[in-house]
């Protein structure tokens, strides 16, 4: 149970980042998709991990879809670097 909430705690922090990396790293200006790649996937894991850490059972399929989240991230990091944005796949991977 331990490890589930230091998890947590962790993507919280990782959906913060992703929210404020586009204006921190400076590549919001570029193009609306790269900061879409990272602020819907940084709300999504902020609230599934705040859903993780407060609920007693059924922590495991919002994990589940944390993963698909991860998985999003690489994939959208290729597409990022074939649109020459290479700051946010950088940041994504």
């Amino acid at each position: 149970m331990k490890f589930i909430r230091q998890a947590a705690i962790a993507d919280i922090l990782l959906g913060l980042w992703l929210l404020a990396a586009p204006s921190v790293i400076g590549y919001q200006a570029t193009r609306a998709v790269a900061v879409f790649e990272d602020l819907l996937p940084g709300a999504f894991l902020l609230v599934t991990a705040a859903l993780v850490l407060f609920m007693k059972s059924g922590a495991f399929r919002l994990e589940w879809l944390q993963l698909l989240c991860g998985l999003w991230l690489l994939v959208g990091a290729v597409a990022l670097t074939f649109q020459r944005i290479p700051k946010g796949a950088v940041n994504d991977l």
